[in-house]
């Protein structure tokens, strides 16, 4: 049996950096996050950001690469922002992210 202990700290931006991430949205933005996070079996240790971009700090596991686990997240989150705040309608995540890896 393996041991890991894999986090990973991802960043990404809305397109064009639109500050649409209000505090409303952000209320309810990042336990979003961590639903989907833990359907990819990784967990959400802490989510922030501003509003224009997010911070998300992810115990995954080895399985999963840095890639999908941030195009599942990105589009998940995109797909539930649109149903649930109508204004966002346009919304979209921009195409690039940064990850990091970080010591527990």
């Amino acid at each position: 049996m393996a041991y890991t202990n894999l986090y990973v700290h991802l960043v990404f931006t809305t397109k064009n950096r639109n500050p649409c991430l209000t505090p409303e949205i952000e209320e309810r933005l990042y336990p979003y996050f961590s639903v989907i996070c833990q359907e990819l079996t990784c967990h959400l240790c802490i989510g922030n950001g501003l509003q224009d971009h997010v911070h998300l700090l992810i115990l995954t596991p080895p399985s999963l690469t840095v890639a999908e686990l941030t195009k599942r997240i990105k589009g998940a989150s995109s797909r539930w922002l649109h149903e649930t705040f109508p204004k966002l309608a346009d919304f979209s995540w921009q195409p690039s992210y940064s990850a990091f890896s970080v010591g527990h």
